[in-house]
């Protein structure tokens, strides 16, 4: 059942029933309005990149990263969430300075950690 003026929100709604032995000990409805969170997608330009790598045995070298990006004059750090390994990345995944890339959701703050899925080339 769509309410109100957005067609994506919806209600839900459904009675819980609890029985102890034999007696009805709660019995109570519950209703949620369930709206989509907004999304959001910034462009940023790599400025750039601060690699930390270790020693992963077969898998080459494991490797993490910073990003300083830069939007409108404002540069900030972000930190990348999850690593990947040198022998096991394919050609399009490794950001390089002055790529312009898509940060998805929430606009990060300076020191942030971003989610490596969160972030797309453009």
């Amino acid at each position: 059942m769509t309410i109100g003026t957005s067609p994506q929100a919806h209600l839900l709604g459904f009675q819980a029933n609890f029985k102890i032995g034999s007696k009805a000990a709660v019995c109570f409805d519950v209703m949620f309005i369930l709206a989509p969170i907004p999304t959001t997608a910034t462009e940023y330009k790599i400025v750039d990149i601060h690699r930390t790598s270790v020693f992963a045995g077969k898998l080459g070298q494991r490797v993490s990263e910073d990003l300083v990006v830069e939007k409108s004059g404002t540069k900030i750090l972000v930190h990348v969430a999850g690593s990947y390994h040198t022998l096991c990345v394919r050609e399009g995944q490794r950001l390089h300075i002055g790529e312009t890339v898509t940060i998805k959701g929430a606009t990060p703050n300076e020191g942030d950690t971003v989610a490596r899925g969160r972030i797309a080339k453009a």
